[in-house]
């Protein structure tokens, strides 16, 4: 998994402006001025729109976090998190008493 979308995005939104800028300045695509500022100017505007759509399925949002496998998380004092301590509790002492280890 990436650890840097929201980085990745812009970089992906900056290389597309630099190779349309480039292709037009060596010719590749012939455009005029008034072409070129418009196209860089949407370019511009929608490209960050549209590729951070990605980094942000990648982050944990503030309004309900979850770990990588769908787990909510729970700040220290929350039920959640008491019920997942108590479960773990009870787990390491049956495999105490078990003797597993």
């Amino acid at each position: 998994m990436n650890k840097e979308p929201v980085l990745t995005a812009a970089t992906i939104s900056g290389l597309i402006s630099a190779a349309l800028v480039m292709l037009v300045a060596l010719e590749v695509i012939k455009l005029n001025d008034t072409q070129m500022a418009a196209i860089v100017g949407f370019v511009a505007l929608a490209a960050p729109i549209a590729i951070s759509l990605w980094p942000r399925s990648q982050v944990t949002p503030l309004s309900a976090p979850r770990d990588t496998d769908g787990v909510p998380l729970s700040r220290p004092g929350d039920v959640p998190a008491n019920k997942q301590m108590a479960a773990i509790q009870k787990e390491a002492i049956e495999i105490n008493e078990s003797g597993a280890l």
